[in-house]
């Protein structure tokens, strides 16, 4: 078995538990003492047959994140730049994520959070918790403002 045919073996193996990006796979194989010139024939065999498409990629990352993780647009791009992915791409991805798509991520996730705060602290508190979380959750100003406001709406009709 040569050199390129164990490269392989070894990128598919790892592509079976879970979607790489390139660079991830470029890692994995110099890590493991591939030369460059073998692992830039894996590369193109890999993207070849569309085993490795950091495009589809990012597409896929963002919206399980937003979706199901409930992260914002801006940890995903800090998430997609640690795996090596160009900021190109990443931008690219990003442009085409819907702001109602990452509010909704953003509400679905805060509600439990925003009522727990609430019987805890003060309201003014429990905005500035609320704040700091969804910042850290990589959310954008604007998408924090609307469901900081959107909260507090549903709060205040709650107390009346």
């Amino acid at each position: 078995m040569t050199s390129l045919e164990r490269a392989k073996e070894l990128a598919l193996r790892t592509l079976t538990r879970r979607t790489r990006t390139q660079a991830e796979i470029e890692k994995l194989l110099i890590a493991h003492g591939y030369d460059e010139q073998t692992v830039g024939a894996c590369i193109a065999y890999l993207r070849e047959y569309r085993y490795i498409d950091d495009e589809a990629y990012c597409l896929s990352f963002l919206r399980s994140r937003i979706d199901y993780k409930h992260k914002g647009v801006i940890w995903c791009r800090q998430a997609l730049r640690q795996r090596g992915v160009s900021w190109e791409m990443i931008e690219h991805a990003c442009n085409t994520v819907e702001q109602a798509r990452e509010i909704e991520a953003a509400y679905t996730w805060a509600i439990p959070k925003w009522t727990k705060y609430c019987t805890k602290a003060e309201p003014h508190r429990a905005r500035a918790m609320m704040y700091r979380d969804l910042v850290r959750r990589g959310f954008q100003n604007a998408v924090v403002q609307h469901i900081l406001e959107k909260l507090q709406r549903s709060n205040d009709v709650q107390e009346h």
